[in-house]
C-alpha cells in the first residue's frame, strides 16, 4: 500500500515539476517609462527600447527571456562590438513598477540606461516623494564687523562672479613642490571640488571626508555616467584658514551620516563653493543642508532641504551631485550671501 501510494504521489508531481522547469516567467507587455526612455517587452518575446526625444540615443530592438526573476536581452543598437552579446539583469516587480539592476552587461550604452532604472507603466504620473524644508537657528551673539573688502574673494568666480580681480600684483609662475613665490601649504583631509572664498584675513573652504581611507575621484576626460562606490559615512567639514599664515583657525562639522545621493565618479560630496559677506559665511552641501556660520566659527543655522533630485534629466538613476546638476540647468550651483540677510542661489533669490 505505501508502495502504492508514493507511486501515485510521484505521477502527480511529475507534470507540475516539468511544467516548472518550462515555466517562462512574465514581465508586464505594455509600454513602460523611465525618464527620457520608453520600453516595451512584447508578448512574442520582442523588446524595444528607445528614447522619447529623436537622436539623443540609438534605439535597441531585438528581444527577451526571463527566467526566475532574471531577464536576458539580445538587441541591436549601441556599439555594435560590444553591444552584440546579451544583456542579463535582475529585475522585481512591484505595485506596476519593476526596476532593473545589471548582473552582466558589456554593451555600455545599454547598462547605462537599464542599471539601477525603476520603471513605471507609460500611461502612469510619475509621483514625487514630499521634501521638506526645515530650519533650524542657534541662539548668537551680535554678528562681528566685516572685515576689509581689499582683496576679498567672496564666492565662486569672486566679486560679482566677474572672476576677474585687478591690480593684485600677483607672481608670474609659482612652483609648489620648491615653495617658489607659495606662502604657505595646508593639507585638507577629504574630497571637494568647491573653490576657496577669502574675506579679509580668512580663507574659507569645504569638504566631505569619507569614511573610507582610500576614496577618491577620477580626474581626466571620462564619457560614462558610472556613480562612485562610497556610499560611506562622511563627515562635510567647512573650516577657515588665517590668510597669513596657512593655519587652521577653526573647522565646523555640517553635517555627518551616510550620503543622500550617489555622486559621479568624477565628482565630490563637496563641489559647491561657499560664499561670505565679512560677518556670514554659507555653505551648501546638496542634500545634506545650507549652513550658516558666522567668521568666528559660531553656528546661526541650518536649513535642511531634504534629499535633492540630482539625476540627469534623462536618466534619473544618474546622480551627479547637486554642482553637475546645477551645469545642467544653467545656474551656478553655488550660494552668494547678500547683506547678511538674503541667500542668493544661481539666478533666483530665495
Amino acid at each position: 500500500m505505501r508502495i502504492r501510494i508514493l507511486a501515485v504521489c510521484a505521477a502527480a508531481l511529475l507534470p507540475i515539476l516539468l511544467s516548472g522547469q518550462s515555466t517562462r516567467v512574465t514581465l508586464p507587455t505594455s509600454p513602460l517609462t523611465f525618464g527620457a526612455f520608453v520600453a516595451q517587452f512584447r508578448g512574442d518575446g520582442t523588446f524595444s527600447l528607445e528614447g522619447r526625444y529623436s537622436g539623443e540615443w540609438s534605439p535597441f530592438i531585438g528581444t527577451w527571456k526571463a527566467t526566475a526573476g532574471e531577464v536576458a536581452l539580445t538587441t541591436s543598437g549601441g556599439n555594435a562590438q560590444e553591444c552584440a552579446g546579451a544583456g542579463r539583469y535582475r529585475f522585481h516587480t512591484e505595485g506596476g513598477r519593476i526596476t532593473f539592476d545589471a548582473v552582466a552587461d558589456g554593451c555600455t550604452e545599454r547598462r547605462m540606461i537599464l542599471h539601477g532604472s525603476s520603471w513605471r507603466p507609460a500611461g502612469d504620473a510619475d509621483t514625487l516623494p514630499e521634501r521638506r524644508f526645515v530650519r533650524t537657528t542657534t541662539k548668537h551673539a551680535a554678528l562681528p564687523p566685516a572685515g576689509a573688502t581689499r582683496g576679498s574673494w567672496p564666492s565662486f568666480r569672486g566679486p560679482q562672479a566677474a572672476g576677474v580681480a585687478d591690480g593684485q600684483n600677483l607672481p608670474d609662475s609659482w612652483d609648489g613642490q620648491s615653495r617658489r613665490n607659495v606662502l604657505w601649504r595646508t593639507p585638507i583631509p577629504g574630497l571637494a571640488h568647491s573653490s576657496p572664498v577669502v574675506w579679509g584675513g580668512r580663507v574659507f573652504v569645504t569638504t566631505a571626508i569619507s569614511s573610507q581611507p582610500n576614496a577618491t575621484f577620477r580626474p581626466g576626460l571620462y564619457g560614462d555616467g558610472d556613480a562612485s562606490a562610497d556610499r560611506s559615512r562622511h563627515r562635510w567639514v567647512l573650516s577657515a584658514v588665517d590668510k597669513q599664515t596657512g593655519r587652521i583657525l577653526w573647522e565646523r562639522v555640517a553635517f555627518e551620516g551616510e550620503p543622500r545621493n550617489k555622486r559621479h565618479v568624477k565628482s565630490t560630496y563637496a563641489s559647491a563653493s561657499p560664499a561670505t559677506d565679512g560677518r556670514i559665511v554659507v555653505a551648501w552641501f546638496g542634500s545634506q543642508g545650507v549652513h550658516a556660520y558666522d567668521v568666528e566659527g559660531h553656528p546661526l543655522w541650518t536649513v535642511d532641504i531634504g534629499r535633492v533630485d540630482v539625476g540627469a534629466y534623462d536618466l534619473p538613476s544618474f546622480e551627479w551631485g547637486p554642482r553637475q546638476l546645477a551645469d545642467h540647468l544653467e545656474r551656478s550651483g553655488h550660494p552668494a550671501v547678500r547683506h547678511a540677510s538674503r541667500l542668493v542661489s544661481g539666478r533666483a533669490e530665495r
